[in-house]
C-alpha cells in the first residue's frame, strides 16, 4: 500500500488561506447577524474555530474592544475602506444581557 504524499508547500499555504477566509466570512456574518434589527437571526457561532473561541467575547457578558488597523498608502485603500467598514458595523452592535444562569445558580434559586 502506497502511503498519500504530503501536499506540497504552496498548497498548503492556498489551504490555510482558504481556511482563515472561511473564518473571517463567518465572523462577518457573526457580526452581521449581531448588528442587524432582525433579533431572531441566531449568529453562526459554530461554523469556525474562531467564531467559537470569539463567541464569549461576542456574547455580551464580557467587555471587548476592537482595534482597526489602517494604512496612509493609496495601494492600501481597498484594504482599509473594508477595514473601517467593518469597524463601523461593529460599532453598531448593542448587545442586552442578564445574569448568567448556570445549573449551580438555577438549583439555589429552586429552593
Amino acid at each position: 500500500m502506497i502511503a498519500p504524499s504530503p501536499l506540497p508547500q504552496h498548497a498548503q499555504s492556498l489551504e490555510e488561506a482558504k481556511s482563515i477566509n472561511q473564518s473571517l466570512t463567518t465572523l462577518g456574518r457573526c457580526i452581521e447577524a449581531l448588528a442587524s434589527d432582525n433579533k431572531r437571526e441566531r449568529p453562526p457561532f459554530r461554523e469556525s474555530k474562531l467564531t467559537r473561541l470569539l463567541s464569549p467575547a461576542l456574547g455580551g457578558a464580557a467587555n471587548t474592544c476592537l482595534v482597526v488597523c489602517v494604512a496612509p498608502t493609496m495601494s492600501d485603500k481597498f484594504e482599509t475602506v473594508n477595514s473601517l467598514e467593518f469597524g463601523q458595523q461593529v460599532s453598531c452592535i448593542v448587545l442586552t444581557f442578564g445574569p448568567i444562569q448556570t445549573a449551580h445558580s438555577r438549583a439555589w434559586s429552586a429552593c
